[in-house]
């Protein structure tokens, strides 16, 4: 039966003979047949180099600190803070939109500001 999706990256001895290979002046094409795998796995690895099967992480930094999400979630768990109080009430400059997407996404916490 036919499989899609991602496979399993290649073990070390394989990335070792790939390189192996490829000093020895093999094309990608002729690896591939070698190793039995593709020919974008192999050029992946070449071309990836030391980089190759590592985590690569993509996207902005959060701009909270763990210590920064406790208060928040703190603050807002009174129900007595909107959330430009607790913009306000915090000591690092966060905007309304983080503050928000943070109590937003804490799943214990359904936060609404108390009223009167």
């Amino acid at each position: 039966m036919f499989e899609t999706g991602r496979s399993k990256a290649l073990t070390e001895g394989e990335v070792v003979r790939i390189h192996k290979y490829h000093e020895l002046e093999f094309s990608e094409r002729q690896i591939s047949e070698k190793i039995d795998t593709s020919q974008n796995a192999i050029h992946n690895v070449l071309a990836l180099g030391d980089n190759y099967n590592q985590k690569y992480t993509s996207g902005r930094p959060k701009a909270t600190t763990a210590l920064d999400e406790r208060q928040i979630v703190a603050l807002a768990k009174k129900k007595t803070y909107s959330i430009r109080q607790i913009v306000n009430a915090i000591p690092r400059k966060l905007s309304f939109g983080t503050i928000n997407g943070d109590v937003a996404d804490t799943p214990f916490v359904k936060w609404c500001k108390k009223i009167g």
